[in-house]
């Protein structure tokens, strides 16, 4: 096969795109039925996504009939979506029709501009089974404009319908392409003979016409339209129009049945040539203006002089003075005979003129009416495309109100997402926070932790009035080799004196840091060191709340005023009471001893404790550990063994701390 044979055959299949979902292959069928597809060639595929549109194969005989189809169709409105067609990239035409040459060519009878000068076709024969969404949707490549169907007719089935275009090609282009085409059972008939029928009653429908135009005249048949009212089907406009199979039949019923009445006192109705705009026939060679009229009763009888008699010969008895007398007689009777013939002969000519002037005065009214009735026609249309053109306006705002609301639920919804999710991160702070204090609480409680505080004893109180950081610190103490340092409570404001501990894991390392810091100046705050017993205070966090075996230590309130305003030691015993009720929180058991040891401090540090958990907790443990060392100093002294050393254990029983036997007996030999 030769390169043109394969480009033909490769340019007989059209792709579309943009394919609606409530489209199926039928109504492509019957979208690209002008152009004579290969009905098994069509194919519609819809993807599984509900928001992607579907396309389209279809394949043609011949590459004309392809080429005009890509052409008309694309960018039309299917289903309210504008296709998209181009060839297809793969050839499979001749899987279902081999090429068979160049399209013949198209039917013989064109139709000329004016055999369509109002641009309207009648069609027949339309199918049943074919509805008038289906025959728009066959018409839609010839941009038809509106088409009308018989609406009050009983006497057939309605085969066929009106239809105006938007140019006279698209009109010829219909009539070339659909003229003869079968849809369905019915084989498409389309005529351009058309009678323009006016002034008719407003209750005139196509039954009451066709009555009168079978009972005049059986043998025609004839197509009729009336344009009703859209407010009311039932009210015509007064005018409608006739179609025919030939323009005799036209002509016949124009000549024979012009201005005649339906009703006895009914309107006349008039009829005028509307398409083409020159009939002709092998009948009616003229134009309709110059055939003779057809209503014989319409047209005055030619009026001819009588002749005159001849003279007969006179009497013998008469002179011929008589004669010459009589002569003159007739003579003047035949001219006042002849006068009075030529006055009626005017008078009819006059009175001829005056109907002629009548008629062309009703006929020129006849059309004015129709221009005004034409005009409120596209009037009436206008204001129907303008009321379409408000409801999709009005559709479009309501789409967008829809669109912003669904916008606006979208951003709320986000929105209370984002706040529940702020919830939830501050729920899980609050108990991280939470979790922070319960692990501080078992950190304080912990043997491990009670006995760091124990056997941690080197460290460096340093004191300074003025703004020094704890980075400033770190940045002269790491390298001497500090372990951490620790920032203590101090009053606010730069002319207090402040305070940090400085922790070292040998009492050498802090001895060599105290010679080389005493004395230092940091941005004008001199430091001021000196060597501590033990620690006195940890790392407390920023909550003033401490949870300990389950149990919550909250900071207690102190009335002083109240305090001091009774004895001295009703006070200890009020204070000893609020100190009772928390350490019971923290070991109840031992709660009495505890309290008992924390009374003999300062009534000062006893009134601070209750308000902050985490000191007198510390207070606690600082106690217990004077007291072990105390023991501990005490066998050193008497010279004990360290197995005797067991004893001391007994002082562990104060807390619920339970420090195992080995590290008691490490810290002791470390400390003697």
């Amino acid at each position: 096969m030769s390169n043109r044979s394969n480009e033909d055959i490769f340019k007989r299949g059209l792709f579309i795109r943009n394919i609606a979902r409530s489209v199926t292959d039928q109504l492509i069928k019957l979208a690209f039925a002008a152009f004579s597809p290969i009905p098994n060639s069509v194919r519609v595929n819809h993807y599984s996504n509900p928001q992607r549109l579907g396309v389209a194969y279809i394949q043609f005989n011949y590459k004309e009939d392809a080429l005009e189809a890509m052409q008309m169709m694309d960018g039309q409105n299917i289903k309210g979506e504008k296709i998209e067609i181009e060839y297809q990239k793969s050839n499979k035409t001749s899987k279902y029709s081999p090429y068979v040459g160049p399209r013949p060519p198209l039917q013989q009878n064109k139709l000329n501009q004016e055999d369509v000068n109002k641009k309207m076709l009648f069609i027949s024969n339309i199918d049943k089974n074919l509805s008038q969404q289906d025959l728009d949707l066959i018409l839609k490549p010839f941009k038809t404009t509106r088409t009308y169907y018989p609406e009050n007719i009983e006497y057939q089935r309605t085969d066929y319908c009106l239809s105006y275009f938007s140019t006279k090609e698209d009109a010829i282009q219909a009539y070339q392409h659909l003229n003869g085409m079968e849809i369905y059972q019915g084989k498409f008939k389309l005529h351009n003979i058309i009678l323009h029928i006016d002034n008719l009653d407003e209750k005139t429908d196509e039954n009451d016409l066709h009555y009168f135009f079978k009972s005049k005249l059986p043998d025609i048949d004839i197509r009729i339209i009336i344009r009703y009212s859209n407010s009311n089907r039932h009210k015509s406009y007064q005018y409608g129009y006739l179609n025919f199979d030939s323009i005799d039949d036209a002509q016949l019923v124009l000549g024979s049945l012009n201005h005649s009445k339906l009703k006895r006192n009914g309107n006349k109705f008039s009829l005028e040539w509307w398409q083409p705009s020159f009939p002709s026939s092998s009948a009616y060679q003229q134009p309709y203006s110059q055939q003779p009229t057809q209503n014989p009763q319409n047209i005055l009888p030619r009026v001819v002089p009588k002749p005159i008699p001849k003279p007969q010969p006179p009497p013998s008895s008469l002179s011929t003075e008589l004669i010459e007398d009589e002569k003159q007689k007739q003579i003047q009777m035949q001219l006042e005979n002849l006068i009075n013939l030529w006055k009626k002969q005017e008078q009819q000519k006059d009175q001829e003129q005056e109907k002629e002037q009548e008629l062309k005065k009703e006929q020129e009214l006849e059309k004015e009416q129709e221009q005004e009735k034409e005009q409120q026609y596209e009037k009436e249309q206008e204001k129907e495309q303008e009321q379409e053109k408000e409801q999709e306006q009005e559709k479009e705002q309501e789409q967008k109100k829809e669109q912003e609301k669904e916008q606006e639920q979208e951003k709320e919804q986000e929105q209370k997402k984002e706040q529940e999710q702020k919830k939830e991160q501050e729920q899980e702070k609050e108990q991280e926070k939470e979790q922070e204090q319960i692990q501080i609480g078992e950190q304080l409680l912990s043997p491990t932790n009670a006995l760091h505080r124990i056997m941690a004893r080197f460290c460096l109180l340093v004191s300074w009035t003025g703004d020094v950081s704890k980075d400033e610190l770190n940045e002269i103490f790491n390298p001497l080799g500090a372990e951490r340092v620790v920032m203590l409570k101090s009053e606010v404001g730069d002319d207090q004196q402040q305070q940090a501990q400085v922790i070292f894991q040998s009492q050498l390392e802090a001895q060599n840091a105290l010679e080389e810091t005493d004395g230092k100046i940091i941005r004008d705050s001199v430091l001021e060191i000196e060597i501590q017993d033990h620690i006195q205070h940890l790392p407390q966090p920023d909550s003033k709340k401490l949870i300990v075996n389950g149990n919550t230590l909250e900071s207690i309130h102190v009335n002083i005023q109240q305090l001091n305003s009774i004895a001295e030691e009703d006070k200890k015993n009020n204070l000893g009471e609020l100190h009772f009720g928390q350490i019971q929180k923290v070991d109840e058991p031992n709660a009495g001893k505890i309290t008992g040891m924390l009374l003999e401090h300062d009534i000062q540090d006893l009134i601070k404790q209750p308000e902050d958990p985490h000191e007198l907790f510390i207070k606690v443990q600082e106690n217990i550990q004077n007291q072990v060392i105390a023991e501990a100093e005490k066998i050193a002294d008497d010279g004990s063994t360290i197995t005797d050393l067991a004893s001391i254990t007994s002082v562990f029983e104060l807390t619920s701390l339970n420090f195992s036997f080995n590290s008691v007996i490490s810290f002791l030999i470390g400390h003697c």
